[in-house]
């Protein structure tokens, strides 16, 4: 081996001797200026997300609490609004009782048909029954009719009062599915109706299973709450 290449070898080695490399905590005092101020930052992004998560939450329950309240707040002033009315259903004057059987349908969209549906069935005068049960007809004609308007309100509040108190009623799945399929139905009209669909009993939905089934696979639609409430027909079949 020739003397240059030796020398330039030691010299090599020298260097290394003279440059020795750097351990892990010389290593880690050289990062840590970097370190530190990038974990600051990450912490405080985590904070900021767990207060953002907490102050959510918070809104949540306290809505849920609100919502709760207003419920109870409903309830006990729907009971109030009941009894005033039980006075003149139970009544012998026919005509107080025909006054208060319209009332109730409107007033009270959740117990009042099944007031009037057992009026209609066990009231002792006939013609007290056969106007119970022609008032029916008519409101729950109204309802499905006013399911198709173009006001968009009035279109959902017909569809949550008979999503209320007409659950058990295949007259109105029946109704629902022969205007549905009518030309000229606006998306509001489906969703709408799939909203009471899906508020049905399952063994109504059933007794019409053919035709919910036919309506449904005809549904298209982006809504995203149209599409839950046709999941929801679709899982009671």
């Amino acid at each position: 081996m020739q003397t240059s290449t030796i020398e330039s070898r030691i010299n090599q080695i020298e260097e290394q001797i003279a440059r020795p490399r750097r351990g892990p905590w010389e290593i880690f005092q050289l990062l840590a200026p970097l370190l530190i101020p990038a974990s600051i930052t990450y912490c405080g992004y985590l904070y900021t997300q767990s207060q953002s998560k907490a102050q959510i939450e918070i809104s949540k329950d306290q809505a849920d609490r609100q919502e709760a309240i207003a419920r109870i707040n409903s309830k006990v002033g729907q009971a109030q609004f009941v009894a005033s009315f039980i006075k003149s259903l139970l009544s012998d004057n026919n005509l107080e009782k025909k006054l208060a059987i319209n009332a109730v349908l409107i007033a009270l969209p959740e117990e009042g048909p099944q007031f009037v549906q057992i009026i209609s069935m066990s009231d002792t005068n006939d013609s007290v029954r056969a106007f119970a049960r022609s008032s029916l007809e008519q409101r729950r004609s109204t309802l499905i009719e006013d399911v198709h308007s173009r006001d968009v309100a009035k279109s959902s509040a017909a569809a949550d009062d008979l999503a209320l108190g007409w659950r058990t009623d295949t007259n109105v799945t029946k109704q629902l599915l022969v205007e549905v399929q009518k030309g000229d139905v606006t998306p509001n009209a489906v969703g709408n109706t799939l909203k009471v669909l899906q508020a049905q009993a399952p063994a109504v939905l059933k007794y019409h299973r053919a035709e919910v089934e036919q309506f449904t696979r005809q549904v298209q639609t982006n809504d995203a709450q149209t599409r839950i409430y046709l999941q929801r027909v679709q899982s009671k079949l």
